[in-house]
């Protein structure tokens, strides 16, 4: 089943043209992983795909309605968003932030026994228990990066995005992460995930998107997509591609060669 639907979908910061006019499926019960070099147009993709960023050109409907006749509310009942940075300016503790998460649902004053029930599992799920006292401005990055994901999963919703959630996640917390994502997807949620870790995406996702200049320069399975030519083109790396785990694509980078002037403005950055 189609989630969402974009149709010759662009959108501007004043003169900049960050999404050039694509065209986009994106199904229910499937991982999808979007990568890109930065300033591609991934974080814009997912701001509009979340109902947060108006104001795009063309068609992106949710459901088969136009994502600008949703109301927030209904949405948010709907879509879950994890943006790359959360700020919270007040002392809330981590319990408190996945709370949040259930704002959508909210029809009273107080949380109710199933906004209870809904925090319990997505803390447990999250490996976030521990933190529930703590105030979320004590925690690390990656502490609160993984409470930030158990508000999202409070939220109960259909659809999951994501942009960058293992930035600050230790390895361990990284693999697990993404193996949550993949068994909630083909549990029936839509996984939508923005990602720099091209073995994570390859590993984990049933789907990988190739952004970039505001296109879309590949689309497939990610055995498909990652090949040398695409991420000498896009990425400007030289890369070998050899099967891993369960016949996946696995990427080995070559180390970068230096520039002809690095050595130069090495020297000048040199402590004297």
């Amino acid at each position: 089943m189609n989630l969402f639907t974009l149709s010759d979908l662009r959108f501007r910061f004043d003169s900049v043209e960050v999404l050039r006019g694509f065209d986009l499926q994106l199904q229910a019960g499937e991982m999808t992983a979007i990568i890109g070099p930065n300033g591609a147009g991934k974080s814009t993709l997912m701001s509009i795909l979340s109902g947060y960023l108006e104001g795009y050109e063309g068609g992106c409907s949710f459901l088969n309605v136009e994502l600008r006749e949703w109301k927030k509310q209904s949405l948010g009942q709907h879509i879950a968003f994890i943006p790359q940075l959360v700020r919270l300016e007040f002392p809330f503790t981590a319990e408190q932030v996945v709370l949040m998460g259930r704002t959508p649902h909210c029809r009273g004053l107080f949380e109710s026994p199933e906004d209870l029930k809904a925090i319990r599992c997505a803390m447990e799920i999250s490996n976030t228990v521990e933190f529930a006292h703590r105030e979320f401005s004590s925690l690390s990055g990656g502490e609160r990066q993984r409470v930030v994901l158990a508000s999202a999963l409070a939220q109960e919703a259909q659809v999951l995005l994501l942009d960058e959630p293992t930035t600050f996640l230790d390895l361990k917390n990284q693999l697990y992460t993404y193996s949550l994502l993949r068994n909630l997807a083909h549990s029936g949620m839509s996984v939508i995930a923005v990602t720099h870790d091209l073995n994570l995406a390859a590993q984990h996702a049933d789907r990988l998107i190739v952004l970039a200049e505001g296109v879309i320069a590949a689309d497939g399975h990610p055995n498909d997509v990652l090949k040398t030519d695409i991420l000498a083109d896009i990425f400007q790396i030289n890369a070998k591609i050899c099967k891993g785990p369960a016949e996946r694509s696995w990427v080995f980078y070559e180390p970068a060669k230096p520039h002809q002037l690095d050595n130069y403005l090495l020297d000048k950055i040199k402590p004297q």
